[in-house]
């Protein structure tokens, strides 16, 4: 397994781990799914995307934190763990002091892991008509 850097090649595969995983939780179609970030970073095991995170810069300091995403397969292996740490090399690198996030409430494995990293609750938005909660890392 090895993380490296999204590349336009991958996007296909990218869009059908993250809509098959929303899909699995919403029970809806997943029309759109936007890959436009700072650095967006996969997990490929035997040509295989098998995980996905990525960074948006809202400010030259502060960042939110975007697409981590984990195949049912692999999770409980360490690789949420691998990809975060990618992420927040990226951080410390580039100066990114603050890291927010959303995350649905039915996301409870991912949000025990964000608050596990550190990460902080610090409100309740909507977006499409669904409550999401947002967490904060400084």
């Amino acid at each position: 397994m090895k993380i490296r850097k999204f590349t336009k090649k991958d996007e296909k595969k990218v869009k059908e781990l993250i809509s098959g995983i929303l899909e699995e939780i919403f029970k809806i179609k997943i029309k759109k799914i936007d890959l436009d970030y700072d650095i967006f970073y996969v997990a490929e095991e035997k040509e295989n995307i098998i995980g996905t995170i990525a960074l948006k810069k809202i400010r030259s300091y502060q960042g939110r934190l975007k697409r981590m995403y984990v195949n049912k397969e692999y999770r409980r292996r360490g690789l949420a763990q691998k990809l975060y740490n990618k992420i927040i090399d990226y951080c410390k690198d580039n100066n990114i002091k603050t890291i927010y996030l959303t995350t649905y409430p039915q996301m409870i494995e991912a949000q025990k892991f964000y608050k596990k990293q550190g990460f902080k609750f610090t409100g309740k938005k909507y977006k499409d008509g669904r409550k999401q909660f947002v967490l904060k890392l400084k």
